[in-house]
């Protein structure tokens, strides 16, 4: 007999004593196969495959931050300025990004203030950034923990010496909590100030791809079209997942 057991992997104390007790005598069952499926790694996987447990961990995409609202998580200071964007060049999806006009010239970083939760158990961050073609660096500080143990850890996140979109796709330390800033590191060359964008944050509990397709409806209702977009991976798409588009209006599809 096969028995696979569905749990989140973020349950702790009792709860992941009792599922481990339980799964544990299953496995000396005679005649019993069991696996374990959790949503996310982290220390009840981790002791489940210590005690002999088989487990399985469900890859997944989940949003952090995907531009299209007021983008109060991003907090403007004096060597970074964050502001919405609407123009479809430094656009990759939706109707918005994030602008960030930064000057790294007096002190060689130029940091920007981001309050951006990370769900238990992430390993990945990706995102989509326009770059200067600066030879700056971007990197971005994530907090690890909570509370009076809480750390904040620099990430590299991509060299700017191209122009253009580019997804970028790094790990994550672990026992991650949040993204807490993005900052430009002056690399030496001529320039010092300048223009990204950023669009579609995203983590992930391990490395995957999301190629599957979204799925689009349309509407035509005199001249007003209505599309409506979901991704059965990632969840994201445009936000309202419901978008009006009048006569002469523009909205990038990100293809």
């Amino acid at each position: 007999m096969k028995v696979i057991h569905l749990i989140s992997g973020g349950d702790s104390g009792g709860a992941k004593t009792h599922v481990h007790m339980l799964l544990q005598n299953l496995c000396r069952t005679p005649g019993v196969e069991i696996t374990m499926v959790c949503f996310m790694e982290g220390p009840f996987s981790e002791e489940a495959r210590a005690l002999g447990i088989p487990v399985s961990v469900a890859g997944h995409i989940l949003p952090l931050e995907n531009c299209e609202g007021d983008l109060s998580a991003f907090v403007s200071g004096e060597t970074v300025t964050a502001s919405p964007e609407t123009g479809l060049e430094h656009v990759r999806f939706g109707r918005q990004s994030v602008r960030l006009d930064y000057d790294a010239a007096q002190n060689g970083t130029a940091a920007l203030s981001v309050n951006l939760p990370i769900t238990d158990g992430e390993r990945r961050l990706d995102l989509w950034v326009y770059g200067d073609g600066s030879g700056n660096s971007l990197t971005a500080s994530v907090t690890v923990g909570s509370g009076e143990g809480a750390a904040v850890e620099p990430v590299v996140l991509t060299g700017l010496d191209f122009t253009g979109w580019k997804k970028i796709s790094v790990e994550l330390p672990q026992g991650a909590t949040a993204l807490s800033g993005l900052n430009i590191i002056y690399g030496g060359g001529a320039q010092s100030q300048g223009t990204i964008w950023v669009d579609q944050l995203t983590t992930a509990n391990q490395q995957m791809e999301d190629n599957a397709a979204p799925n689009v409806t349309v509407k035509v209702s005199g001249s007003q079209l209505t599309a409506t977009v979901t991704d059965d991976v990632d969840k994201l798409g445009i936000h309202p997942q419901e978008l009006i588009v009048q006569r002469g209006q523009q909205f990038h599809t990100g293809q």
